[in-house]
This record gives C-alpha cells, structure tokens and sequence, in this order.
C-alpha cells in the first residue's frame, strides 16, 4: 500500500502561544492574525520589522511566507527564508523546525541531507508537532536517514494520530494493513485510511481503491473501487489516476474505454507517475485501443524507464536491436543490461527472454533469449528451466 509522502506544505501555520502574541505587542497579534488568515501581505508588513529584530514567531511566519513565495503573493527568497527559519527553529520554534527538516530532506536551497533533516523532524515531533511526529515515523519505517525501526517508526505515528493527523494516519494504515512491524489488522487498517480519506489525503483515497479493487480486507468491489480512485483523482493523485486508466483500458467493473484510459494515464504521466508512463508506452507498442506507434511507444518507455521502471528498461533492453530503436534506446541499452542482469528480478529476465523470442519488439534473436533465460534460471525461475530445455541446453 502507497505511504504518504514527507511533506512540505506552505503555508502550515502553528499558533503562536496567546501569551506570547500578547506580550508582543498589537504589531505581533495583528501580524500573526493576518498570517493564520492568509493575508500573507499585511502578515509580511507588519511581522518583518519584528523578524529583523529577533522575534522568533514573525521570524518563522516571515520564513514560512518568503519560502512559499507565488502561494503568498510574495517574491520567493529561499536563503533568507532559510536563515529566518533557522535562527526560529534554534529558539525552539516547532513549525521552523519542521520546515528545516523538510527543506534538508528536499534539498531546497541546500544538498539533500535526509539525516539533518531527521534530526529536525525530531526536535519538531519531541515539541508535540503532528505533520513532525508522521514525517519522522516515515523516515524511521524506510530507514532514510536513520537506521529503519519499525517500533520507532510505530510510536512516532501513533504519536501523529492522537492529533488525527491524516497523512500518519494513512502511512501506520499501511502498517496495519501489510503486517509491516506491527500486527495485522485489516479492519483497522480500512478504519484508518477512511479518517485519513475524509480529512482529503488522497494517497488513503487511492489505498481504498486497491483494497476494494483486491480485495482486501474487504469484499472485492469494483464499483466502489471505482469510486474511491476518483475521489484520488479529482485530487490530483496520479497512482488514483493511474488505477482508473487501467480500470477503463480492461474493463474491470466499467465498459472498455481504451480513449478514456489514455487520457487518466497522460493525466498521470504529467505527475511522472511511472506505471502510467509505461503503460502509454504499452497501448502503442501493441496497438491497444490505439494506433500502433514504435516511436511513441518508445517515448513513452524512456520516460517511465527515467522513473524507475523496470518493465520500461526491459522493453528498451530489447527494442535497442531493432532497425528503429531509438538514440536513447541505443544509449541506455548497456546500462539496462547490466541492471537487470545483476539485480533484476527472475520473473523480469524470464519476460526479458520472452520478448526476445516474440519478435513484436525487435526481430528474434534466440542467443538473447537463452542467455535470459538462463540468468533467470539461475535464479530458480522454473518457467526458465522448461524454456532452456526447449532451446536444448
């Protein structure tokens, strides 16, 4: 199931205490009520001479307004935003140093640095910061940044949920609903990922999609399935609209629509989702619903191979041999081969050897097919085993 994400969402505004704001005089609460309002031009005015001159909270609402810049209406200036937000974060400001542990991790204005920015998340999730407390549960649950620790991970998001956090809610979902370091437990998982789903977190719209489209943990229901991705979708969550192109190209629980598909992959592929890419590479590769296009396929899979996919590098692997392969195809090829070949998947060099003796992708070429066979037999693929006893090794 899809985890949320570390987020950086501006403009996320922490209460300034009430009795700090009082006793900073009517500029600051003026100021900060204006900031929490999203007047973010009368927030600027009257909290940046407060900012210059050492307040921690304008320092933070200052920050957190120039490193938005165009959502603020403001010039974006990320190194003073940055170095605002430092000198907040260091007086011990929980959203500043939220913002500094999301602005290592992302590597704005500075390299990526996914430790510095664990360690903010944790000042921040130590101060009673939720969006902190989930951030740092997925740093723990991957292991980036920090060793991976599932008991960790576990109590910094149970931490987040008892404030209904709802992209924690969805990441400890997918816990519960994987047995990830924690018990099983399907009902909850589904409990969980409706909170989340009704707070607007789309990547839980879009894991309720795939437990009623599987089944899991719940009678399978494509219909509602359905629904659950599109709710992800008019969200804008490009895995939702990746599930509904597939839903339409093979009429599961709707009327085959290979046009209407198309559109929620192209949708998708703008977000680079990989799997939407491939799959517009794959409709023109094998004319499904469209006119068969070797070159747009192409594009399509270099792009999804770009992102990670590993079914797009197969197909390039192979469409390098063909008379119209592609410069990237061509480029690529010796750096697809030694990937797949070394780490790639049994199942994936078995495909590999079959598109080899298809034909469709490139002519055949039967000394290809056996050498990835037999990588993938090496591996215990039976189906390779049965393949190189027909090529007669």
């Amino acid at each position: 199931m899809q985890r949320s994400l570390i987020r950086l969402t501006l403009i996320a505004v922490l209460a300034c205490p009430a009795a700090y704001a009082q006793s900073g005089g009517e500029a600051l609460r003026t100021g900060w009520a204006a900031f929490e309002g999203g007047d973010y031009q009368t927030a600027y005015r009257l909290l940046l001479p407060l900012a210059d001159g050492g307040d921690k909270y304008a320092q933070y609402a200052v920050g957190d307004m120039l490193l938005g810049g165009r959502r603020t209406g403001l010039a974006t200036d990320q190194p003073r935003a940055i170095a605002l937000l430092r000198k907040a974060a260091e007086q011990d400001v929980p959203g500043a140093q939220e913002r500094m542990g999301a602005i290592y991790y992302y590597g704005i204005a500075t390299a990526k640095d996914p430790a510095a920015a664990a360690r903010w998340f944790e000042r921040a999730a130590r101060n009673g910061l939720p969006q902190a407390q989930g951030n740092l549960g997925v740093l723990y649950l991957e292991g980036d940044g920090v060793a991976r620790n599932t008991v960790t991970a576990q109590y910094w998001l149970e931490q987040a949920i008892t404030s209904d956090d709802g992209n924690a809610l969805n990441t400890y979902a997918g816990m519960l609903m994987d047995g990830r370091g924690v018990a099983q437990d399907l009902p909850r998982a589904l409990a969980l990922y409706k909170r989340a789903a009704d707070q607007g977190v789309a990547t839980a719209m879009n894991n309720l999609g795939n437990a009623y489209r599987d089944g899991h943990g719940v009678t399978a229901d494509l219909r509602t399935a359905r629904r659950w991705y599109e709710k992800g979708a008019a969200a804008g969550e490009a895995h939702a609209l990746t599930s509904l192109g597939v839903l339409y190209l093979d009429g599961q629980g709707v009327a085959r629509d290979p046009a209407l598909a198309q559109q929620y992959f192209r949708r998708a592929a703008q977000k680079s989702e990989p799997v939407a890419e491939y799959n517009m590479g794959a409709m023109y590769l094998y004319g499904n619903g469209v006119t068969s296009d070797r070159a747009a396929a192409q594009f399509w899979m270099a792009l999804a191979a770009a992102h990670g996919s590993q079914m797009a590098k197969a197909h390039l692997l192979v469409f390098a041999g063909a008379s119209d392969a592609t410069p990237d195809a061509k480029r690529y090829a010796p750096t697809y081969f030694n990937e797949l070949a070394g780490a790639g998947s049994p199942a994936l060099q078995f495909f590999i050897g079959e598109l080899y003796v298809g034909g469709l992708v490139a002519p055949p070429n039967r000394d290809e097919a056996r050498r990835w066979f037999d990588f993938a037999a090496r591996q215990g693929d039976a189906r390779a085993v049965e393949r190189l006893k027909v090529f007669g090794q």
